[in-house]
């Protein structure tokens, strides 16, 4: 995705609730500039199929955004997707 400014969060929606495992949460979402460097993030809130964390704002620049979670079925769900800020 092209962004004309930083966003104020990232949110990824699945198809089933996203669960914690023995009560901690094990779904993380990961963000790292061009440079391979990763930017700290606040830890993710989970809201029933949604995984959403606040960002601070971002240069422009490429970035990548790594996911983690785990469905209510038990099964762990992971991916990646780059996004851009003008």
């Amino acid at each position: 995705a092209m962004l004309k400014s930083s966003a104020k969060y990232i949110s990824i929606t699945f198809n089933e609730d996203l669960i914690e495992i023995a009560g901690k949460p094990v779904s993380k979402i990961r963000l790292f500039n061009a440079k391979g460097q990763e930017i700290k993030l606040p830890a993710a809130q989970i809201i029933h199929r949604d995984i959403v964390v606040a960002v601070s704002k971002l240069p422009p620049s490429k970035y990548k955004v790594i996911y983690r979670v785990v469905s209510s079925d038990g099964h762990p769900v992971s991916g990646s997707y780059f996004f851009w800020v003008h």
